[in-house]
């Protein structure tokens, strides 16, 4: 269960998959040039979860692997001292949120669970995330974020964007991915990329776009 390597095909089928189902019927619909801006964001804050992540490879990883496998949660001992690294990586980033997931079915990921939180109001052990394309790239070995930024607040304000990155154990396989949301306050000038706006372009997923020069 644990042997994420050994998993990256299926991870990576499923990913086409996934990406060919969203695109059939709407991707010729929703192809936008991406402004310089946005890709300087994205860039930004997936570099930011890049570097975050390698942090953590190794040592943090491998326990990360003795923290699912003693399937004691947040009882773990060692859970809070890897709780504190995380908070310590998002105080000193300006991240809002930090936190780790992994694949509830590694064989079939359509859910991902929350493991280890470094928010400052931790959300509950094992809460479940709707599977999203970028997780599954984080997952197999390649950093990425979200298509669209989206509101920290009910009305869309204090956007943030999320990037995912991939964590590995000593042994060089990913255990888990890291999530950060990122506070982007540029985006204020570009609401039809915020998700939770009513001006929002309606991009879900990168394939859905068109990056040019």
């Amino acid at each position: 269960m644990y042997k994420i390597r050994k998993m990256f095909i299926v991870f990576l089928t499923y990913l086409l998959i996934l990406s060919n189902f969203v695109a059939c019927d709407e991707i010729e619909e929703k192809l936008f040039i991406v402004p310089d801006e946005i890709k300087g964001v994205r860039e930004k804050v997936t570099q930011i979860a890049a570097d975050m992540a390698q942090q953590l490879d190794r040592e943090w990883g491998d326990k990360h692997v003795t923290l699912l496998r003693s399937k004691e949660g947040r009882s773990f001992a060692e859970y809070e001292e890897m709780r504190s690294v995380l908070a310590y990586l998002r105080e000193i980033s300006g991240a809002y949120y930090v936190y780790t997931l992994y694949p509830e079915t590694p064989e079939s990921p359509e859910n991902f669970l929350l493991t280890v939180d470094g928010s400052a109001a931790p959300d509950d052990w094992f809460e479940r995330y709707k599977t999203e394309p970028p997780f599954l790239q984080a997952l197999a070995g390649s950093p990425s974020c979200l298509a669209y930024a989206w509101g920290n607040q009910d009305d869309g304000e204090d956007p943030c964007w999320s990037a995912f990155a991939p964590i590995h154990d000593s042994a060089g396989n990913v255990v888990c991915i890291l999530v950060i949301d990122y506070p982007v306050p540029e985006m204020q000038a570009f609401p039809e990329w915020n998700k939770h706006k009513p001006e929002w372009n309606g991009i879900e997923s990168s394939i859905e776009i068109t990056i040019t020069k």
